[in-house]
């Protein structure tokens, strides 16, 4: 949870994501649904520590933005892998 890993009250990350605390520009969430929302820790993290609302190391802002990173490019490679091979070679030659 976003208060957990801010140190922060429930509804106090609830309140910086629809904007009723801090500068506003919270990220949005991923997957938006009525009871709880999906975050990126990636986007989230930096949000915090950037307004001075709450201690998030620069290291774990620095490691959840490598995992996003990561996870993309693994993602990437699993769709990549379901294409045709013609379409494989074309997107290899695109990207080269």
């Amino acid at each position: 949870m976003i208060a957990d890993r801010t140190g922060r009250t429930f509804a106090t990350a609830d309140h910086w994501a629809v904007g009723r605390r801090g500068p506003g520009g919270f990220p949005e969430p991923k997957v938006r649904r009525p009871r709880v929302s999906l975050w990126s820790w990636a986007e989230v993290a930096t949000w915090p520590h950037e307004n001075r609302l709450a201690e998030v190391s620069p290291v774990e802002v620095e490691l959840a933005e490598v995992c996003e990173i990561a996870d993309s490019l693994i993602r990437a490679r699993r769709l990549q892998q379901r294409l045709p091979e013609k379409d494989r070679e074309r997107l290899h030659h695109a990207m080269a």
